[in-house]
């Protein structure tokens, strides 16, 4: 016999209950894919170019660690809030961000992306690029070369953050 608060949920969950979990779990999750995406381009670019501003767009990739989620909130308000510097924009275009699914998930990717990149970059940097260079030597494309050479050894580095990034992501949902 199933106790009195499992039965409770599980009819609330049959009677459609059940998007108070699922909707911020699929914010959480699709914006843990967006802030990996992010986070390899960011560690590619910071393991590999050298360029002017290399720097502060390392600094930006550690800006999320350091900002407490009440600021990111606050910034998100004065970006994207009645009144705030691109509400116009998205008000004339029917789009709302505040209190709604692309705020949270702004905010989420905002908050998850350094934890791939992080992952990422050491291990990047000591690969080294002679494979890579190897493999388009011999006529692998771009995307092949990704494919077949740096995605293969950098594949635990970037599981570890993709998960960290998920569980962050997923943590981030009552907050």
């Amino acid at each position: 016999r199933c106790p009195r608060a499992v039965s409770a949920f599980s009819r609330r969950a049959r009677a459609g209950g059940g998007h108070g979990v699922a909707g911020p779990l699929g914010v959480a999750v699709g914006a843990g894919g967006v802030a990996s995406g992010m986070g390899g381009a960011g560690a590619r670019v910071l393991s590999r170019d050298r360029f002017p501003g290399r720097s502060l767009m390392s600094a930006f990739v550690d800006l999320p660690l350091a900002v407490s989620p009440v600021i990111v909130g606050l910034a998100c308000v004065i970006l994207f809030g009645r009144g705030g510097w691109f509400e116009p924009w998205f008000s004339a275009h029917g789009i709302q961000i505040i209190f709604a699914v692309p705020g949270i998930a702004l905010a989420t990717v905002f908050v998850t992306f350094p934890f791939v990149a992080r992952e990422l970059i050491p291990i990047m940097q000591e690969q080294g690029t002679i494979e890579e260079e190897a493999a388009v030597s011999l006529g692998a494309g771009g995307f092949a070369t990704f494919l077949r050479v740096t995605l293969p050894n950098a594949k635990w580095a970037l599981l570890s953050g993709v998960l960290l990034c998920n569980a962050r992501a997923i943590g981030r949902v009552g907050a």
